[in-house]
């Protein structure tokens, strides 16, 4: 994956002290003991000792990630996969630019579960449209005991437009990669956001606010020029209907 993302002293910098040009907020969803939690504490801490630790409510993680240049802070939402903590689940999505959905690929109800768990947030965000999600199959080193295969993960993840990553917490594989690749889409669609709200500047410097310099000055002659002869267009179509300047003489 070509994201420019820096990746010094073997994990990914944590870029403290510096300004942040982006702050992104997930959450992770899905089905209790599918392997969130230690998920979450792969990407925000590779030297963490990981061990299944039950969440109660919901829990959150903060890391600076740098993407193409530009400083990204997460802030990323751990929940509790229980029916009884459903309701204090949902009153995250609406704050949320991004949604993992996981499953463990030993489980196929957990499998099953992901459909309802993305109708909760299409239910919860006005439409799934307005988030970025990826759908991770999670404990794919559990060979022995897969019973969700890579295709069927695939399968689903293209039903819902999201993403595909088969995971697992416990070696480490594509945990970065989930991340970058969710992060990146929300960070290229903010800064486009940004330049299409982005002002003209009226300025660009010089004496008394002036614009400065022979190319600017050479782009408001032209612009000048181009407002004339626009203004000009009626009188012009004028003089070609009658055979004059460029339309010919009649015959």
């Amino acid at each position: 994956m070509n994201s420019n993302v820096n990746t010094q002293g073997g994990g990914l910098s944590k870029f403290k002290g510096l300004a942040v040009d982006y702050k992104i907020s997930l959450i992770m969803i899905g089905d209790s003991s599918v392997g969130k939690t230690c998920f979450l504490l792969k990407f925000a801490d590779e030297n963490s000792n990981i061990s299944h630790i039950p969440t109660i409510g919901i829990d959150f993680k903060i890391k600076t990630i740098q993407i193409d240049g530009k400083n990204v802070k997460l802030q990323i939402w751990d929940t509790a996969g229980q029916e009884r903590y459903r309701t204090i689940t949902q009153t995250y999505f609406r704050d949320v630019q991004g949604v993992i959905v996981a499953y463990d690929c030993t489980s196929e109800e957990s499998f099953n579960n992901v459909r309802n768990w993305v109708r909760q947030v299409e239910a919860h965000t006005n439409g799934r449209e307005n988030v970025e999600a990826v759908l991770i199959g999670n404990k794919s080193d559990l060979v022995d005991r897969k019973v969700i295969e890579t295709e069927q993960g695939q399968a689903l993840a293209k039903e819902f437009g999201m993403d595909f990553f088969e995971t697992s917490a416990r070696t480490g594989l594509n945990v970065q990669e989930t991340f970058i690749s969710i992060t990146k889409k929300i960070k290229d669609k903010l800064a486009l956001k940004e330049a299409a709200v982005a002002p003209i500047p009226q300025s660009l410097g010089g004496a008394n606010g002036q614009i400065g310099g022979a190319a600017q000055q050479q782009q408001i002659h032209n612009n000048r020029e181009s407002i004339m002869l626009t203004g000009n267009g009626h009188n012009q179509a004028k003089k070609e209907k009658k055979g004059g300047c460029c339309g010919g003489s009649k015959k």
